[in-house]
C-alpha cells in the first residue's frame, strides 16, 4: 500500500488545481512547464525537480489509509469484466482491456495525458453524508521518473474536478509493480452530483496505468468518536457530514481556545496589553496584569533600600531616613552635577555629532541639554575632563535622557576609561524597543563597579543609530561615588536655582526611575 500526497499542495507536474471536465484536448499538455505556470499557488519553483523535491516534504498529505477495521459499507464494486459499469470511459485514451487485470480478464487501461480523454469517471453519485472511500488495484508501465497519475473528484456533475491524491513514480511507485491502495475522502461537502476521476498524467502512449478492482464504499460513522486534530476541541464526533467535528473550548470567551490561552479566565487582550489593576498592596506601583502569575502585579518599591517601601518611607531616596543606623544609610560624595545651562561644565563634545542645545522641549530641567547623534565613533560621543576617581570603589552616574527618532535596537552607550581617554569600556547600552522608546524622558541610576579608578577616569556617552535624525538627549548627570554600594541612595534631583522655562518639568516617578543594569 503506498501513502497518497495531498494533491492541493503536492505534484503540480501531474495536474493542476481545478480542470474543466470537457476542455479540447489541445488544452492540455504533458509538461511539468505547463503544470507549474498554470498552477498559481506554486509559484517561484525553477523547475520540475526543485517542486518535486519541496512537495516530497509534504507526505502524507490530506488522504489517509483506511483502517481495515473501520466498518464500511460497499457502495459499488467494479471489476471491468463485461462493461465499464457506473464508470464513463473519457475518451481515446482510456479502455477495457485484458492486460495486466488484478483479478479475472478484464482491467481498464489510462495512458498518456490528454485531458478527459485520458481518463475515467463515474457518473453522478449521492454522496451526501459519506465518508467516502476508493480502493483499487493498479499496474503501472513506462512512466517517467516523475509523472503517474491522479485521483480527483467534483461535486457540480463534473463541470471542475479538483485534485486530492497523486501517485508518483519515483515516490509512491516503480514501473511493471502491481499495487493495491484505499484512499479516504472524508471531509468533502458531497452533493447528489458527487464524481471520482482517475486521470493519467504522462508524456507519451507509452506512459500506461491498469485500474481494476475499484471498490467505492462509505466509512461513515455518524456520532462515532475521532480525532480533529485541534488542540481547541473535545468531544470529537463525527457529524452529519461525516466531518469530525469537536466542542470549541473558551472558558472566557476572549476569542483564544482554551488550549492556547495565555491566562485562562482572563481575557488575553487585557492580559497582552498589561492592562492596569489593582493588586492591593500600598507598597506597589505600576500594577497591571502579568501573565506571568496570571494575575495583577506591581512592581514593589524602595529606592533607597533601606527596608522600607515608598508608601512607608518618608524619604524614600535617604536611605538614612528614618533610621539612621539602618545598614543602607550610604553618605556619597558627587563629584559633578552637570545641567549644561550655561556651558558643557565638565564635559566635552566629542565632535560634529554632539553638541549642547537649547531644547526646552528635550531637557529634564531648565531649556539646555547635550544631543548625540548618529553612529560616528567619537565624534557622536560627549566626555567628561579627567575625574580623579583614585581609590574609591562605588561610583555610579545618574542621568536623565529621552530618545528621539531612534529606530528599533538603536542604541547609545555609557563608557569609562582610566587613561584618560586612550580606551574606553562599556559600562551599559540602551536600545530602542527593549529599554525605552521615543518621546519619553526616563532617568537611570548606572553603578559601575569592579574598576580601578585613577586620576585620569573619564566618562563617555556614545550614540549608536544610523543617521543624524537618531538622536539622545541627555540631562543633568551627576557622577558619585558611595560608601555602602551596592546599597547604594538615589541621588536628590534638583532643578538649577535660577533657571526656569515655560515647559513641564519631569518630576521623578518610581516607574521611571530604573536601576541599571538590573540586577546589580
Amino acid at each position: 500500500m503506498t501513502r497518497q500526497l495531498t494533491f492541493l499542495s503536492a505534484f503540480c507536474l501531474l495536474s493542476f488545481f481545478t480542470l474543466k471536465a470537457y476542455a479540447s484536448p489541445t488544452t492540455y499538455r504533458s509538461s511539468c512547464k505547463y503544470e507549474l505556470d498554470n498552477a498559481p499557488s506554486l509559484t517561484g519553483m525553477e523547475d520540475c525537480n526543485d517542486f518535486v523535491s519541496h512537495a516530497a516534504s509534504l507526505i502524507p498529505g490530506r488522504s489517509h489509509f483506511i483502517n481495515a477495521e473501520e466498518p464500511c459499507t460497499e457502495l459499488n464494486s467494479e471489476g471491468y469484466e463485461s462493461s465499464f459499469g457506473i464508470w464513463i470511459d473519457g475518451g481515446s485514451n482510456c479502455e477495457r482491456s485484458t492486460s495486466f487485470p488484478n483479478s479475472g480478464s478484464f482491467s481498464v487501461q489510462l495512458r498518456n495525458a490528454i485531458g478527459i480523454t485520458s481518463s475515467m469517471f463515474t457518473q453522478n453519485q449521492n454522496f451526501v453524508g459519506m465518508g467516502v472511500n476508493i480502493a483499487f488495484s493498479y499496474y503501472p508501465q513506462g512512466y517517467e521518473t516523475y509523472e503517474g497519475f491522479v485521483l480527483e473528484y467534483a461535486t457540480d456533475g463534473g463541470t471542475i474536478y479538483t485534485g486530492y491524491a497523486a501517485w508518483v513514480r519515483g515516490i509512491h511507485f516503480q514501473n511493471n509493480t502491481r499495487y493495491n491502495v484505499s484512499v479516504v475522502l472524508n471531509g468533502m461537502t458531497w452533493t447528489t452530483q458527487s464524481r471520482l476521476r482517475l486521470r493519467s498524467v504522462g508524456s507519451s502512449n507509452d506512459d500506461l496505468v491498469y485500474i481494476d478492482d475499484v471498490v467505492i464504499s462509505n466509512c461513515c460513522q455518524v456520532g462515532a468518536s475521532c480525532n480533529d486534530n485541534s488542540q481547541c476541541t473535545i468531544n470529537d464526533v463525527v457529524n452529519a457530514n461525516c466531518q469530525c467535528q469537536g466542542t470549541y473550548q473558551d472558558a472566557d470567551s476572549d476569542g483564544t481556545c482554551d488550549a492556547f490561552d495565555i491566562c485562562p479566565g482572563l481575557d488575553d487582550y487585557l492580559v497582552e496589553s498589561q492592562a492596569p489593576c489593582d493588586d492591593g498592596d500600598p507598597c506597589t506601583v505600576g500594577d497591571h496584569l502579568d501573565s506571568d502569575i496570571c494575575g495583577c502585579e506591581g512592581q514593589y518599591i524602595d529606592w533607597d533600600q533601606d527596608g522600607y517601601c515608598q508608601s512607608e518611607d518618608p524619604n524614600d531616596v535617604d536611605a538614612c531616613i528614618p533610621d539612621p543606623e539602618n545598614p543602607a544609610c550610604n553618605p556619597c560624595i558627587t563629584h559633578d552635577n552637570a545641567h549644561f545651562e550655561s556651558n558643557f561644565q565638565i564635559w566635552n563634545s566629542g565632535g560634529n555629532d554632539c553638541s549642547r542645545v537649547y531644547a526646552p522641549q528635550h531637557a529634564y530641567a531648565g531649556n539646555y541639554c547635550v544631543r548625540i547623534q548618529d553612529n560616528s565613533g567619537a565624534q557622536s560621543s560627549m566626555f567628561t575632563d579627567n575625574i580623579n576617581l583614585a581609590g574609591l570603589n562605588n561610583v555610579s552616574v545618574t542621568f536623565f535622557f529621552k530618545a528621539v527618532g531612534m529606530e528599533v535596537n538603536e542604541d547609545f552607550l555609557l563608557e569609562y576609561s582610566t587613561n584618560g581617554g586612550g580606551s574606553y569600556t562599556v559600562v551599559d547600552s540602551w536600545s530602542r524597543g527593549t529599554d525605552f522608546e521615543n518621546n519619553s524622558v526616563q532617568y537611570r541610576i548606572v553603578p559601575v563597579t569592579g574598576v580601578t579608578w585613577t586620576s585620569q577616569s573619564r566618562f563617555r556617552f556614545r550614540c549608536d543609530a544610523s543617521a543624524n535624525d537618531d538622536q539622545v538627549y541627555i540631562d543633568d548627570v551627576i557622577i558619585r561615588s558611595c560608601l555602602n554600594f551596592p546599597m547604594m541612595q538615589a541621588p536628590e534631583i534638583t532643578d538649577p536655582p535660577v533657571i526656569s522655562n515655560d515647559h513641564q518639568v519631569f518630576n521623578p516617578d518610581p516607574e521611571d526611575l530604573i536601576l541599571s543594569p538590573n540586577p546589580v
